[in-house]
């Protein structure tokens, strides 16, 4: 049962969310009638990422993210401060077993292993600097100022290059 919606729909361990056969007051120019609906299967949509999502009714038309439904009902309530982690890095892959909460550093860790961290560095799609750049960035004695008018970008960025406080993962 999806937790709130009780008796209208179920999730499944597989990942998929169906709603339940029910009856239901519709309107015609006759007056009232009962009409009985079918369950189904829903079909999730990719939103953000790769993740998939649902529409519940409720009235407010939001949609839900189906791995914390899944999480949510085959392992308990979200914890405070954790968020939703695929165990294979799949985002559409919301069985049960591979779904668990996880810290945020957790799951970031997860990322990296599974190599599905995308927006670092200068795969990023507004990143102006590739990791060649950084380098002489760093061995450079150039000043600021040049290096961020030749490179095209701040001075606060270069400055942050050769502190370390940014692009950290380039030696």
């Amino acid at each position: 049962m999806v937790p709130g919606r009780e008796g209208l729909y179920e999730v499944s361990n597989l990942g998929r969310v169906r709603s339940l056969d029910r009856v239901v007051l519709s309107q015609n120019r006759w007056g009232p009638y009962l009409r009985r609906l079918s369950g189904r299967v829903l079909r999730a949509t990719s939103r953000g990422g790769g993740y998939l999502s649902i529409s519940v009714a409720d009235g407010k038309g939001k949609r839900t993210y189906v791995h914390a439904l899944v999480l949510r009902v085959f392992h308990s309530e979200r914890p405070l401060g954790t968020e939703a982690c695929h165990n294979n890095g799949i985002r559409s892959d919301n069985r049960a077993t591979n779904l668990r909460w996880a810290t945020h550093v957790e799951n970031e860790a997860d990322k990296e292993r599974h190599g599905t961290r995308t927006n670092r560095g200068e795969k990023h799609p507004l990143s102006r600097l590739t990791e060649s750049s950084v380098r002489s960035i760093r061995n450079s004695t150039e000043s600021v100022r040049s290096l961020a008018r030749k490179l095209r970008v701040s001075r606060t960025t270069v400055e942050n290059v050769r502190k370390g406080a940014s692009w950290r993962s380039v030696a």
